[in-house]
């Protein structure tokens, strides 16, 4: 729950490069938040705007890391622009007493409902509700299906929340273009201080009661044109403020090694937060970052991690991909009481499993397209070829000179006499017997080996040299097993290794290095 509140705060804050101060904070706060609003970001598209120091950095070395981000940031940030037209947008996050985080985005009523449902498809692709007006707004909830589950309340009709420490954190850091606001809700302090929790070890270990209880708000500010940062975490007294300065170093390092970065990489974070140095200022702990030399600095150092982190990343990425592909593989056969293997799919005359496990990646609507009796490529079907859900595309480190096809994937099942996939008879979990943890259902290719994402040509294996068009990341390839999990294989495990693993039945007993 928490990680998803911090990756789409992370995502908004990339799409979205400048925010503002509003001048009418206190009709905001009365219509955006409520007692169980935990975060807010602002937003004026009226200065959305590249920083001027990014753009000298990436066209002197466009092929470079700072050179991919910027495009990367470049088209988001132009959508939202167009989609705003000046206006301002405030995004808010709720952590409610149920089990699932509410978000909600508000615009002016000045933007159209189309403009706001593109914009909410940005920052939240999946379970965008209904807009709907309240009180000079327009409002549309995010993180909820609306079929399933009424839109949240806003406002008054919920928990009334004082509007006071909203009212100064945004003030704290208003000359800043970008600024994010925390407040803890009352219920969650209250709550954590009666149950002792205790920090886990990646948040610096020890009691959470300093943190949970003695932090009233957090405001970020950011500028990107001089790439200037400054953070206030506003504490109940001197003494809390102390502590909390003795534990950032704590947070950073469990953050780091949970991270578990190359030493190169760890380097050069270290060297990043060595210049953003904790202060206690009264009962503000203060960390910021706004001497025009050291922000140059900043941003040499954050190319420099951006390459150094790209690779590890981007494998992260992918074994997350192909752990959902796993996933629906096993929805799949929970319903139909097989696998989704390449000759079993009955009414399909050519149409990968990629295809099939569409209703259980949520995109129901694109399979129902489908001409399953048809081809592929029929005039039909490869209409849909560039509907390519996220899921099937490879993920290509910042900075990487590697190439993809458009509407290929390098996800594929390993073909051959012992495989899961491949067999003229229908195959369950029953027919692995070589055990699920000890056999491979899906591998990566090399991009150059990639393929159309609704093609069933797959990986049919060369027992001589199984691992011949597998991508390997620092010599490993990342393979998806039948128990769920997706682990990272040496490229230069033997023969015999490689072919044990894609083998389902074979009986063989091998403990990959």
């Amino acid at each position: 729950m928490y990680y998803q509140l911090r990756i789409r705060l992370a995502l908004l804050t990339l799409l979205v490069f400048t925010t503002a101060a509003s001048a009418d904070d206190a009709s905001l706060l009365d219509n955006a938040i409520n007692g169980t609003t935990l975060a807010m970001v602002r937003v004026n598209s009226s200065r959305i705007e590249l920083a001027p120091k990014l753009l000298e950095l990436a066209q002197q070395d466009p092929s470079g890391a700072l050179g991919e981000l910027t495009r990367i940031a470049t088209a988001p940030a132009q959508q939202v622009k167009d989609l705003l037209q000046g206006e301002q947008a405030y995004l808010a996050f709720d952590l409610p007493y149920g089990p699932r985080i509410q978000s909600r985005l508000l615009v002016s009523t000045n933007v159209p409902e189309a403009k706001l449902k593109s914009l909410a498809q940005l920052v939240w692709p999946h379970a965008i509700g209904q807009a709907r007006r309240h009180a000079g707004w327009r409002v549309m909830s995010l993180g909820v299906s609306e079929n399933a589950i009424a839109a949240p309340s806003i406002g008054t009709e919920l928990i009334p929340a004082p509007t006071t420490p909203w009212e100064s954190a945004l003030e704290a850091t208003q000359s800043f273009p970008v600024q994010v606001a925390v407040v803890n809700p009352e219920y969650v302090r209250e709550t954590m201080a009666e149950i002792e929790l205790e920090l886990p070890a990646m948040f610096g270990g020890g009691s959470a009661a300093t943190l949970v209880s003695g932090v009233q708000w957090l405001s970020l500010g950011f500028d990107p044109q001089s790439a200037t940062i400054k953070l206030i975490i506003q504490t109940e007294s001197v003494a809390t403020a102390e502590a909390i300065k003795s534990h950032i170093p704590k947070l950073f390092r469990g953050l780091l090694k949970q991270a578990m970065l190359n030493e190169s990489a760890a380097a050069m974070v270290m060297s990043v937060f060595g210049l953003i140095q904790p202060q206690v200022q009264g009962t503000q702990v203060i960390l910021s970052l706004e001497d025009p030399q050291q922000a140059d600095a900043l941003l040499q150092l954050a190319a420099a991690a951006i390459v150094a982190t790209a690779e590890p990343v981007a494998v992260s990425q992918t074994q997350n991909n192909l752990k959902q592909l796993v996933l629906a593989m096993f929805n799949y056969e929970s319903a139909f009481k097989a696998l989704p293997t390449y000759h079993q799919l009955e009414q399909s005359k050519g149409l990968s499993w990629r295809v099939h496990i569409l209703p259980f990646i949520e995109h129901g609507d694109l399979y129902r397209e489908f001409h399953l009796d048809e081809a592929w490529d029929s005039p039909h079907n490869i209409r849909l070829l560039d509907r390519m859900p996220k899921v099937f595309a490879p993920v290509i480190p910042i900075g990487s000179q590697e190439t993809i096809k458009p509407h290929h994937t390098t996800y594929v099942a390993p073909l051959g006499p012992s495989t899961v996939f491949g067999q003229d008879k229908k195959i369950s979990f029953q027919d692995v017997t070589d055990g699920t943890s000890n056999t491979i259902v899906f591998v990566e290719l090399k991009p150059e080996h990639a393929i159309p994402w609704t093609s069933p040509e797959e990986y049919p294996l060369d027992p001589a040299n199984p691992a011949a068009k597998l991508r390997g990341v620092k010599d490993r390839v990342s393979a998806a097993f039948m128990d769920g999990s997706v682990r990272g294989i040496r490229l230069d495990e033997p023969i015999q290794v490689w072919n044990a693993l894609f083998s389902r039945n074979g009986g063989e007993v091998v403990k990959p290095r």
